[in-house]
């Protein structure tokens, strides 16, 4: 499911945009070097609201108790240290954290979707969201669904992707249970545009907690074509936290795309994508 989210926001900003490939490798090829260090340049530049940096207070214990098993495992999180950081500091549960175990998508109304960092850094649109969402199933359930999808292919607009699993290698349990490692195409023409790209997507899965009963996803992006000419950055960081009915699913998103000096209609895009694929996965799940 994580792999929807993430695909369905990177092929909508393609489609939204007016000439180069948009979908680009997150890990740079030494021909590419230049390319990754002016993303990382940007990166360095951006910033993020007081979301991150401010710190929850008068949580209630049970909240208080999730959040400190949470925060406690930043080194399992290193591959999406970015996104991890949104929702810890210092070992505490951030503002953004806590709104989101507190007050997650039921289906009712409009999704919330907290935009914590939107930058125009030298024609580099810079993304973070955390959005969360109940489904009434265990944390196990989670992982089964989100498994199904390896193979799944999808039409979004004008773009494809087709999806093949690689290799799905059991863990230890301590922390890690599941590493998988996806192959999809992304085949789109827009206009003048015109990609056809094979991406690997890998996800890990870990439980967590002092009973071991929270479970989480780090889901990133690797090396694209050779040829591609961006560099874009797109992972996520999710954690699975079960409740009395279910389990309640905080994902945070990080996405970097090439704007075209468009930042104010990547941003609408972006936040108009995660709207709609919040609302689109809570119906697959219930």
């Amino acid at each position: 499911m994580k792999s929807v989210i993430i695909l369905s926001l990177l092929t909508t900003l393609l489609t939204s945009c007016d000439e180069k490939n948009l979908y680009a490798g997150r890990v740079a090829s030494s021909s590419e070097a230049s390319a990754a260090e002016t993303s990382e340049t940007a990166a360095a530049d951006a910033t993020v609201n007081e979301d991150q940096n401010e710190v929850a207070e008068d949580l209630s214990e049970e909240a208080l108790t999730i959040t400190q098993e949470l925060c406690a495992c930043s080194a399992m999180f290193d591959a999406v240290k970015a996104s991890f950081d949104v929702a810890c500091v210092d070992g505490k549960a951030t503002v953004a954290l806590a709104d989101a175990l507190e007050n997650p998508y039921d289906g009712t109304g409009v999704p919330n979707i907290n935009l914590l960092q939107s930058d125009d850094v030298n024609g580099v649109s810079q993304f973070m969201v955390i959005t969360s969402f109940t489904v009434p199933t265990d944390p196990d359930g989670v992982l089964a669904m989100v498994n199904a999808m390896n193979e799944a292919d999808f039409t979004e607009g004008n773009a494809t992707i087709t999806q093949t699993e690689l290799t799905s290698t059991p863990g230890d349990n301590s922390p890690l249970t599941l590493t998988t490692e996806v192959e999809f195409g992304l085949d789109v023409s827009v206009g003048i545009i015109t990609v056809n790209d094979v991406r690997h997507l890998t996800k890990e899965f870990m439980k967590f907690g002092s009973e071991g009963n929270i479970q989480g996803s780090k889901v990133y992006l690797t090396e694209g074509a050779p040829d591609n000419e961006d560099n874009i950055i797109a992972d996520q960081a999710s954690f699975w936290i079960p409740t009395e009915t279910g389990t309640t699913i905080i994902t945070v998103s990080q996405q970097h795309a090439e704007n075209r000096n468009r930042h104010e209609t990547a941003e609408e895009t972006f936040l108009a994508v995660a709207q709609r694929t919040l609302v689109d996965t809570f119906g697959l799940f219930n």
